[in-house]
């Protein structure tokens, strides 16, 4: 899976988890690519009342509550897995 397929997985995830948990509100998120000594390291959404951060290195998907606490803590893992594991078919 390409880095640009596993953002789309990404941005998908945060936007299901906001539309199931606030059904009235549209869904709409500003980004930000997150630098970390020259190095590309995430990426930052803020939607609504949160903030979630991609931490690529830690392959975790953190949702930020208004006052900070950590909501939600994904690892990107099983997420990616979800996406990606083919169908196997057994021959008759």
């Amino acid at each position: 899976m390409s880095n640009a397929q596993r953002l789309d997985e990404v941005r998908a995830f945060l936007q299901a988890w906001f539309s199931k948990n606030h059904p009235s509100n549209v869904w709409n998120a500003n980004e930000a690519i997150l630098i970390r000594e020259g190095h590309y390291c995430g990426r930052r959404f803020a939607f609504g009342p949160y903030t979630a951060i991609w931490f690529v290195e830690e392959n975790q998907i953190k949702i930020f509550d208004p006052d900070g606490s950590v909501a939600v803590r994904k690892d990107c893992c099983e997420l990616f897995q979800e996406v990606s594991q083919p169908t196997l078919r057994r021959a008759a």
